[in-house]
C-alpha cells in the first residue's frame, strides 16, 4: 500500500491500523516499518500484532523474545499496542491461556506493557484467554470488536 492509500483510509473514517510484525519465531513482515510510518503520517493510530503459533509455554517465550528483539532493534515506542493473534488452529490447546500469559510477561519485562490478544468468538478456550489478557479483540462472522477490561 502507498502512503496515499493510508490517507484515503483516514478519509473513509478508519482510525487505527494494526500491522503484522512477526509470525511465530522465524517470520518478520519486511514491510511493517513502512506500513507503520505511512499510517502514522496519515494521522492514524498504529498498533501491531504477532501471529501466534505457540502451543507450549516454551514456544510462547521464544516467539515473544523474537518479537521483542525486532521491537528493540527498530526502536519501536514502548507505548504501542501489541496484540497476540491467537487464531491458528494449532494454538487451540488447553494451555493457551497460560501460554499467552508467558508471551505477555516477556513483552512486559521488555517494557512493552500495552498488550492485548485477538481470538475468534468461537475459540474453545476464549474464557481462559480472557482470564489473562489485558485487552481483547474478538472476531465474529461480521465484525471485530475491541474490548478493554
Amino acid at each position: 500500500m502507498t502512503e496515499t492509500n493510508y490517507q484515503n483510509l483516514k478519509l473513509l473514517g478508519v482510525k487505527t491500523i494494526i500491522v503484522k510484525a512477526t509470525e511465530g519465531s522465524s517470520y518478520t513482515n519486511s514491510y511493517a516499518l513502512t506500513q507503520m510510518k505511512y499510517a502514522a503520517n496519515a494521522g492514524l493510530n498504529v498498533a501491531l500484532y504477532q501471529y501466534a503459533k505457540y502451543t507450549t509455554a516454551t514456544e510462547a517465550e521464544t516467539e515473544a523474545n523474537y518479537l521483542l528483539t525486532w521491537l528493540k532493534e527498530n526502536n519501536v515506542n514502548t507505548d504501542i499496542l501489541i496484540f497476540s493473534d491467537i487464531e491458528a488452529e494449532a494454538s487451540e490447546v488447553s494451555s493457551v491461556g497460560s501460554n499467552l500469559s508467558v508471551f505477555q510477561s516477556v513483552l512486559f519485562s521488555g517494557g512493552y506493557t500495552n498488550q492485548g490478544f485477538y481470538a475468534s468468538k468461537s475459540s474453545t478456550y476464549l474464557s481462559s484467554l480472557v482470564a489473562v489478557g489485558r485487552q481483547l479483540m474478538v472476531k465474529s462472522t461480521t465484525f471485530i470488536k475491541t474490548v478493554n477490561y
